[in-house]
C-alpha cells in the first residue's frame, strides 16, 4: 500500500479504515482446573475464603473444580463459590452422605449454552463424574469436560473409557478436558484415547507445598489451540488445597458457532 501523493492527514485516514476492517483477533480464554479438597489446606485448616483468594488471582474464564462439599444448608460450597465468583455454574454431585453432598464444580464467565452429567462410577469404588457442557465465553463457543478419576489403574481405565464414549456424542469444534485425572507415569498415554496429544506437558501440581506428580490435566481439541500450560503455584496456593491449580491460556475460534 502506498501514501504517495496524499496528505499526512487522509493517510493516517487510510490506515484507520483498513484497520478497522480488519477482524479482531479473539482474546485468549483463560481455564483453570483445581482440586480444593474441600478446601483443607495443608494446615488442615477448612478455609474456603483461602481458596477464593487464589482463584481470584487466577482470574479464570473457566473454571474446573473437584472434592467441592456441602457440609450443610448453611455451609455449602457450590453455592458459595456460585455467589463469590459470580460466574454461571454447573454442579456435577457425585454422592450425598447424611451430612454433605460432594462432587465438582463447573464455573464459566459467560453462559451455559448446553449441560450434561456423565456417569463414571464403577462399583465398587467411589462414585465419580464429569460434567459435559458447551459454553459461550465473549462470544467464543466450546465444549468443556470436566473430570475427576478414581484412585486405582483399572478404574480409571474404564472412566476413561466412558470418556471416549462420551467424546462422540455431540462433538464441538473446539473441546477442552480437565480435571484431577490421577494419571502419571506410563499410564498417561492411556489419555490419548480422549484426545491428549502425546507430547502434553506434564506440570507437577500435587502435592502442593512441593509438586511430585502431575496429577491435574488440561488440553484442547484441537491441540494446537492450546498456549500455554503452567501450575499456580503462589504461597497462598501452596497452603489453601493439597492441589495447586493447573492454568492454561487457549485460543477460542474466530467466530462463535451457530449450532444452538
Amino acid at each position: 500500500m502506498s501514501f504517495a501523493g496524499t496528505s499526512p492527514l487522509a493517510a493516517e485516514a487510510e490506515i484507520r479504515t483498513v484497520v478497522a476492517d480488519q477482524p479482531a483477533e479473539p482474546a485468549l480464554i483463560r481455564a483453570a482446573t483445581y482440586n480444593i479438597h474441600s478446601c483443607i489446606g495443608m494446615d488442615r485448616r477448612s478455609d474456603p475464603d483461602r481458596v477464593l483468594r487464589v482463584i481470584d488471582a487466577i482470574n479464570p474464564d473457566i473454571l474446573a473444580l473437584q472434592e467441592v462439599r456441602a457440609y450443610s444448608p448453611d455451609l455449602d460450597q457450590f453455592e458459595m463459590f456460585h455467589r463469590r465468583l459470580n460466574m454461571e455454574p454447573v454442579f456435577g454431585q457425585t454422592f450425598r452422605a447424611r451430612r454433605f453432598g460432594f462432587g465438582n464444580g463447573l464455573y464459566v464467565r459467560g453462559s451455559i449454552v448446553k449441560k450434561r452429567i456423565v456417569n463414571l462410577a464403577i462399583p465398587p469404588y467411589e462414585e465419580r463424574c464429569a460434567i459435559d457442557a458447551v459454553v459461550d465465553v465473549r462470544g467464543q463457543r466450546l465444549r468443556v469436560i470436566a473430570a475427576h478419576l478414581g484412585l486405582r489403574p483399572a478404574e480409571r481405565g474404564r472412566q476413561i473409557e466412558l470418556l471416549r464414549d462420551a467424546l462422540t456424542h455431540e462433538p464441538e469444534d473446539l473441546t477442552l478436558v480437565m480435571g484431577d485425572l490421577n494419571v502419571f507415569g506410563p499410564e498417561r498415554r492411556r489419555l490419548m484415547k480422549i484426545g491428549a496429544p502425546i507430547s502434553l506437558q506434564r506440570v507437577r501440581t500435587f502435592p502442593a507445598p512441593r509438586p511430585l506428580l502431575a496429577l491435574d490435566r488440561l488440553w484442547s481439541i484441537p491441540f494446537d489451540h492450546l498456549e500455554s500450560l503452567e501450575a499456580f503455584s503462589t504461597d497462598g496456593a501452596r497452603w489453601a488445597s493439597d492441589h495447586l491449580p493447573l492454568v492454561a491460556m487457549i485460543r477460542p475460534l474466530s467466530t462463535l458457532s451457530s449450532r444452538a
